[in-house]
């Protein structure tokens, strides 16, 4: 119905810029990520200096994981506005993606600067910094986080690889498990969990929790490939 709507807007006038933009926040909460930078696109052709359309549009192909197309809208919006957390802190996420750990965290200290009590901001530079092996400042990023948004998951699926990586599976698997009670439905987080139920030699485990989660989504490739690895193990 709300697409509709925008659509019917967009008929009456084409050149309604906030239809086109709330037409492709519809798309991206349907999933529908190409359709939703396509409507994002059509409202850059009536104004390419709005930095939150470009942040969107950067969102959208973060979802889809193409991550330079992401990056490249990201920069748009900080040129257009430097002083935007969001956009700073999608560019470290594209950076990160790329698996260029440094420019991302630098990207974030710059979030974080002009927003302080960003949790997002906070995940991404942990993230950042246990991609460069720091993992004890990783585990302050998270820590912080956690005291600004207690759910935020992220925070604990980070603190998980943390624990893990640095050999502590029990209290990996109960920030895992804590990771899970605020976004049960997060096909990563599963993996994850089952990555570190894997590790800790508890396999049947793993494959019953996968078998679990496919039962509410037996079309995740990413939850059949993790099986399958766990049947080889």
């Amino acid at each position: 119905e709300a697409i509709d709507a925008y659509e019917g807007a967009i008929a009456l006038n084409p050149k309604d810029i906030k239809a086109w933009t709330s037409l492709g926040h519809v798309y991206i909460s349907l999933d529908r990520y190409d359709e939703a930078v396509r409507a994002y696109q059509q409202a850059l052709r009536l104004d390419k200096s709005d930095p939150e359309i470009w942040t969107s549009i950067g969102d959208a192909w973060m979802e889809e994981r193409r991550f330079d197309e992401a990056l490249a809208a990201y920069e748009q919006a900080v040129g257009l506005n430097h002083s935007d957390a969001a956009a700073w802190a999608g560019k470290g996420q594209a950076l990160s993606s790329l698996n260029r750990n440094g420019e991302g965290l630098a990207a974030y200290e710059i979030s974080i600067s002009i927003d302080p009590g960003y949790a997002a901001a906070w995940v991404g530079k942990g993230d950042c910094l246990a991609g460069l092996g720091r993992f004890v400042e990783a585990d302050t990023a998270y820590e912080v986080a956690l005291q600004l948004d207690p759910k935020i998951s992220g925070a604990w699926a980070g603190k998980s690889r943390n624990l893990a990586e640095m050999g502590d599976p029990e209290k990996a698997l109960m920030s895992i498990n804590l990771a899970l009670l605020s976004d049960i439905n997060n096909t990563a987080l599963v993996v994850q969990k089952a990555k570190v139920l894997g590790e800790m030699g508890r396999n049947n485990e793993a494959i019953t929790f996968l078998d679990e989660a496919l039962a509410a989504n037996n079309n995740s490739l990413q939850l059949l490939n993790e099986k399958a690895r766990r049947l080889v193990d």
